[in-house]
């Protein structure tokens, strides 16, 4: 599903992606849950119900769960670096030693 230019909406992902080299990506995990709980944010990679590969990202959206999840974490690290834009409730783990100057986290 297209969100606009250059960009990619995606609704409840349950397989592994290649998103390539678009500039913007948004998951919609509104409708679905995480079973594992857990939301991991790299440099190349959005892992959750599935994952989702990029080579280059200038940003990214996550819709998350509703009702939301109490359990769910989101651990933003590993050279993260794009802007990310989280909507909804989560927990948030950033390590901060692995994140490069241009990732940003709007939560």
């Amino acid at each position: 599903l297209k969100a606009g230019s250059g960009s990619l909406l995606m609704e409840c992902i349950k397989s592994d992606y290649d998103h390539g080299s678009n500039p913007t990506i948004v998951l919609n995990y509104g409708p679905c849950r995480i079973n594992n709980g857990l939301l991991i944010i790299t440099r190349t990679a959005i892992t959750g119900v599935g994952r989702t590969t990029f080579s280059s990202l200038a940003s990214g959206s996550v819709i998350l769960p509703t009702p939301p999840q109490d359990e769910l974490v989101t651990t933003v690290g590993n050279s993260c670096d794009a802007q990310w834009t989280l909507t909804g409730d989560t927990s948030i783990e950033i390590k901060g030693r692995e994140v490069n100057s241009g990732c940003k986290i709007i939560a």
